[in-house]
């Protein structure tokens, strides 16, 4: 399992022992390159959209419809141009970050959660 995969299961463990009730609101979006062609034309038919962030928290809080977490690795992850267009173009109307490494994800969540305003 590679790095930035486990970062994001560090995320989940964390929001399922801290955040009980809204972990549930925690999804991830199955966006990853694995899998067959056939697995890959059969996604793409079901709407997967190349570069849509890693976790979505479907959690309104102030201005924000929800927060979008793109995850990488702790260092030397990269956002892809399709990563950079989902980020600004979620950033109308959610908050929507890049997360490098749990640390980050989990600090903007709990910011995200008690409504602490973010300049993006």
């Amino acid at each position: 399992m590679d790095s930035e995969k486990l970062e994001q299961i560090k995320v989940r463990s964390w929001m399922i022992r801290n955040y009980p009730s809204e972990e549930k609101y925690l999804i991830h979006v199955a966006n990853e390159g694995t899998g067959s062609a056939k697995r890959g034309m059969d996604m793409k038919a079901l709407g997967l959209k190349a570069g849509f962030p890693d976790l979505f928290l479907f959690i309104p809080k102030a201005q924000y419809c929800g927060l979008a977490i793109e995850m990488k690795k702790k260092k030397g992850g990269k956002v892809s141009i399709k990563q950079n267009e989902w980020i600004k173009r979620l950033n109308e109307n959610y908050l929507a970050i890049v997360a490098n490494g749990y640390e980050e994800a989990i600090e903007n969540i709990i910011k995200y959660l008690n409504n602490h305003n973010f300049i993006i």
